[in-house]
């Protein structure tokens, strides 16, 4: 039975996320999240939270649990990979050895914590990569944010906080601190609550899990290391870290000849000293964090995430994904910070525009409009205000047809988000195309670029499928090379190709693959490259390919 305290504490929880994706624009329309799991309290909070506000959000997102077994002693990761398996949550195991690389590269009795953790960021940002991810998601909570910047304060002479959000300088990645805003105690509560299966962490591991949390400054010893220590709080997840194991002598060179004797991550370290202080001055701090906060944000350095839109613009998305089936009209979603008047409304309403595709003909729609104010939920998480505009099409035209519907894509009152993900229409308009009752296609190809010569392909369909007959397949590069199939939904088919980015490529659709719902077969086809219209993801190593033509 769920206790009244335990409700209060997810409510607070939820409210507090929600404010902290408010706030800096953590999530958006269209987005792919790396959620990462260690295994500990804070990964599992963030996790469900996350999930249980993606249920309710007004924008459209994805999650993907990844979690990393690092070839630790005594390590043990069967209790979280059931756990996500019996919640049904989307998820990917990886398996890097990462520990032989740190111990043969450092002295016995030296700090593991801090190239194990740049090992570590280096996984999941090639795993982001190769997973179509836009996003990386850590489970820093407000306590670590408070214990990292009095380590910097103290051990290294600067202000140098813990971002809700940052962007890798090389702009591939965006970390976000979904509950930067939560506190340490409330996460404990609502683990404890929830029985989550922690797992154990063998000595070995407490250094790893304590820099998972403080982005290795709780890490490091005083003095000699401070100045690493506020480097790599400040700008650790904008360091376009070599991906492990590449070079690994040169991540672990500066960590020889230090000073013997320390053992594990806290052994007499700062750490410990910045937790305890921080147990006392914590709530004298809050004005102080949300001050350093501000300065994580931008504040007008586009590269810390503040840089974007104007916050006065609108956000406009375009609903459903480019060429879904089985609905009977397109929306148009309105939000934004403030709320959504009817005077916005009917300045964008008649900006949109119904047709037939191909051909481009105007076809009678019936427009209507639901308006949903700015709230917060039963949970606590504020949630914007949206405007829909549903343009149902007239019961005469063809439901096996497919029709679009755009907007322009510039324009000063609005922003059109993912606009990658949107088809170019003719015009310099953007927008979606969709038919009632056609069976399934295939809506995007992405291409990702991978480490060591390999390139991630991804196939997304306009619905789910089911493929008894056999999965598609893909030839890569000039001189066709066959892909290896690495994963496989209903809903995409993800291939392994080898060769460099950029390259042509086929994708041949078998016989026998049907619609889940509806068992409506999909057509045979060969689709190439080089017949597809294509958007490269800013920030992104992905390029989206989409058909010009549909069956």
């Amino acid at each position: 039975m769920v206790t009244r305290l335990a409700m209060d504490v997810e409510r607070r929880l939820l409210r507090d996320m929600g404010r902290a994706i408010g706030d800096h624009r953590l999530i958006e329309s269209g987005d792919r999240i790396l959620v990462a799991m260690s295994g500990g309290k804070d990964s599992y909070a963030m996790c469900v939270l996350l999930r249980d506000l993606q249920a309710r959000a007004p924008v459209r997102f994805d999650l993907l649990a990844v979690h990393l077994d690092q070839g630790q002693p005594g390590y043990d990761g069967t209790p979280l990979a059931s756990w996500l398996a019996a919640e049904g949550i989307q998820h990917k195991l990886l398996h890097e050895n990462t520990y032989a690389i740190v111990t043969d590269k450092l002295t016995e009795g030296s700090t593991y914590c801090s190239l194990c953790s740049r090992l570590r960021r280096g996984i999941l940002y090639s795993a982001a990569a190769n997973l179509g991810c836009n996003k990386i998601a850590l489970g820093h909570h407000r306590d670590d944010a408070l214990e990292t910047l009095l380590l910097n304060l103290f051990f290294g002479g600067k202000l140098a906080p813990m971002p809700p959000r940052l962007v890798t300088d090389d702009g591939r990645f965006v970390v976000i601190r979904p509950l930067a805003y939560a506190a340490e105690s409330d996460i404990a509560a609502f683990a404890e609550e929830r029985k989550f299966p922690i797992l154990p962490l063998p000595a070995v591991r407490i250094a790893g899990e304590r820099a998972a949390q403080t982005d290795e400054g709780a890490a490091r010893g005083p003095r000699a290391q401070a100045p690493d220590s506020a480097r790599d709080d400040a700008r650790g997840a904008r360091q376009p870290e070599p991906v492990a194991p590449l070079r690994p002598e040169a991540a672990g060179a500066s960590h020889r000849g230090r000073r013997a004797g320390r053992r594990g991550c806290g052994s007499a370290s700062p750490g410990q000293r910045a937790r305890a202080m921080t147990a006392n001055v914590a709530a004298g701090l809050t004005g102080l964090l949300a001050v350093a906060v501000a300065l994580a944000a931008g504040c007008g350095n586009d590269s810390l995430g503040g840089g974007g839109p104007p916050t006065q613009l609108q956000q406009v998305a375009i609903a459903p994904a480019d060429l879904s089936t089985g609905v009977s009209g397109g929306e148009v979603w309105i939000n934004g910070p403030d709320d959504v008047t009817s005077a916005m409304v009917s300045s964008i309403a008649p900006q949109i525009r119904i047709a037939s595709f191909p051909g481009d003909v105007v076809v009678p729609a019936t427009p209507s409009v639901v308006m949903t104010p700015r709230t917060v939920s039963p949970n606590g998480v504020p949630v914007p205000a949206l405007a829909q505009i549903h343009e149902d099409l007239d019961a005469g035209l063809d439901g096996s047809g497919w029709y679009a519907v755009s907007l322009p894509a510039s324009s000063s009152q609005y922003l059109l988000t993912t606009d990658w993900w949107l088809f170019a229409f003719e015009g310099g308009r953007r927008g979606i195309r969709w038919s009632p009752t056609h069976p399934p296609v295939v809506a995007s190809v992405m291409s990702c670029h991978k480490d060591a010569g390999a390139v991630t392909i991804i196939v997304r369909y306009s619905e789910p499928v089911n493929k008894a007959a056999g999965l598609p397949s893909v030839a890569y590069g000039a001189t066709p090379v066959a892909c290896s199939a690495s994963a496989d939904e209903p809903g995409e088919t993800q291939f392994i190709c080898a060769g460099e980015d950029s390259q042509p490529f086929s994708l041949h659709l078998p016989d026998g693959m049907t619609a889940q719902a509806s068992g409506r077969p999909m057509a045979p086809a060969t689709l190439d490259s080089t017949g597809m219209q294509v958007s490269a993801i800013p920030n992104d190593a992905c390029t989206v390919y989409k058909p010009l033509t549909v069956n």
